[in-house]
């Protein structure tokens, strides 16, 4: 059961979650791109879908097995060691930068650590530790505390390097399918120093900009265009691209069941109940999220 505390303009709103009370997570998908998604016009449901995206975005989260989307640190989670000398996190993927560090079950840290840790996948929860030689690290205990970061980066950011040297020069932004091309000059102005082109920049793609780093809207990709490293340099947003429609998906789901009449299908995933506007799109989010269902995330072993 969902409920959601708060106005609409409230950043910081609470959900309801099989008895416990949860901070509300960040949206992976921008209102408008779900709306883009699902082929919706017009603004007459805006406010029930940026709802929709806040409540679904818990909903995924949980059917997923995850505490964050975003890049989080992890404390003192408590890990069962099994017999392949494996630790299966919760959360992923999973960062070797920091290294992930140990306790046992008594919160002592570790005297002997992995020489390196080695990633199954970079989209499955399990890590593996090698001694010096490369062979398995043989761990002393059944069960220890890991502290480590995940999670993915889910904002493009674009950083200026030398706004002297833009003039004229292009770069692209692509969000639900659409391009769009920025000129300086035209779109945007570089001047003065970095720091004040990235503002005129944000201005521009309706980003946020500190110092000379833009940080763009989620679900935005950049191309640098004609602009080359000299003059800035992309860091894309990693999050698979099957999680954003999964979550229009889910929030088209939210909207059926809230418009007087509109059809509802609930299927089972994960041992949970979950509704559908329609059976189409339950067979779409069922098709591209399977590999990422934690029943279908198994350890090999070998």
């Amino acid at each position: 059961m969902v409920f959601v505390l708060g106005e609409k303009g409230l950043r910081l709103r609470f959900f309801f979650f099989g008895g416990k009370i949860r901070a509300m997570k960040t949206q992976i998908v921008t209102t408008a791109e779900i709306k883009a998604i699902l082929g919706i016009t017009g603004t007459t449901n805006d406010a029930m879908l940026e709802i929709a995206n806040d409540t679904m975005t818990e909903v995924l989260l949980d059917l997923l097995g995850l505490d964050n989307f975003d890049v989080t640190a992890y404390t003192d989670e408590e890990v069962n060691i099994y017999s392949c000398q494996y630790l299966e996190l919760k959360n992923y993927p999973i960062a070797l930068s920091p290294v992930p560090t140990l306790k046992d079950e008594w919160f002592t840290d570790f005297t002997a650590y992995p020489a390196s840790w080695v990633l199954e996948k970079s989209d499955r929860p399990f890590i593996k530790g090698k001694d010096s030689s490369g062979g398995l690290f043989e761990w002393a205990h059944e069960k220890v505390l890991v502290s480590y970061t995940a999670g993915w980066q889910l904002q493009s950011t674009i950083t200026v390097v030398a706004y002297s040297t833009m003039t004229v020069k292009t770069f692209t932004v692509k969000v639900a399918g659409e391009t769009t091309t920025y000129t300086e000059g035209t779109d945007f102005t570089a001047e003065t120093s970095n720091d004040v082109t990235a503002t005129n920049i944000a201005t521009a793609v309706g980003g946020t900009a500190v110092g000379a780093i833009v940080t763009l809207p989620a679900g935005h990709y950049v191309v640098q265009g004609t602009m080359a490293d000299a003059q800035m340099t992309i860091d894309q947003y990693n999050l698979p691209n099957a999680f954003r429609t999964a979550l229009a998906l889910l929030a088209n789901g939210f909207l059926a069941g809230k418009e007087k009449g509109g059809g509802i299908v609930s299927y089972s995933l994960g041992g949970k109940s979950v509704s559908f506007g329609s059976t189409e799109d339950y067979k779409t989010f069922e098709g591209i999220m399977r590999a990422y269902l934690p029943s279908n995330k198994k350890f090999n072993c070998a």
